[in-house]
């Protein structure tokens, strides 16, 4: 009898404690859709501090090559993206920027050896008109990350000035073959403004020289 009380008790000891507690829900996951996903058309300016590839040129003399290299200062540039991106973190869009750095000396080769450097006052520039593709990721709620490229064309310009402290005025200019590549990082300050930090390689390819140019860059991009 003892028994049979205690089984009946535990038996109905669920009827008296109510309902059994629900589960916890599942933790949200950290980050639920890597692609940054604020759609819309954008717009943006960047500013940046330009470090120029040293150009060679070389020439046969007959009894052998001279070669002129050309040692470029930092200069600075300045690009304004604009474009869609879409919810999948893809963007679609173009730019065009401007990029000059001086040349102050060149060093002049004759097979190989220094003969002497020579002052110079230059200032090439080149505009290149690109379209671009990049993918953005999200880091954080407000950080997020982008990595891209772009083809186009690029006008480019070489003022010469001065040669060893002589007036010496020329000008060439054309059109030629540019493209980029270029990744950042993205901090959202407001809804729709982000400020950027980020690096870009930027290249114009012709038959008598190729520049090439690294930029860290800093802007402000808007969404609308």
């Amino acid at each position: 009898m003892k028994y049979c009380s205690i089984a009946l008790a535990l038996a109905a000891a669920p009827a008296f404690a109510g309902e059994a507690p629900a589960p916890a829900p599942a933790p949200a996951p950290i980050v639920s859709n890597l692609a940054d996903s604020r759609a819309g058309w954008f717009l943006g300016v960047k500013g940046s501090a330009l470090w120029m590839d040293n150009i060679s040129y070389t020439r046969d003399a007959g009894l052998g090559d001279i070669s002129v290299d050309s040692d470029f200062k930092t200069g600075w540039g300045v690009t304004t993206p604009f474009g869609y991106r879409f919810d999948n973190g893809v963007s679609l869009g173009a730019s065009i920027g401007y990029y000059t750095a001086d040349m102050d000396r060149v060093t002049v080769r004759y097979r190989g050896t220094e003969l002497r450097d020579v002052r110079i006052d230059a200032d090439p520039a080149m505009v290149p008109i690109l379209a671009n593709v990049a993918y953005s990721f999200s880091l954080t709620e407000a950080l997020s990350m982008s990595l891209g490229g772009g083809l186009g064309i690029s006008w480019h310009e070489f003022d010469l000035d001065q040669v060893e402290g002589y007036r010496y005025d020329s000008s060439s200019d054309g059109w030629d073959f540019s493209w980029q590549l270029f990744g950042g990082f993205n901090y959202s300050v407001a809804p729709n403004t982000d400020l950027t930090l980020g690096y870009r390689y930027i290249a114009s390819d012709s038959d008598v020289d190729d520049l090439r140019g690294h930029n860290l860059e800093a802007g402000v991009v808007i969404r609308f």
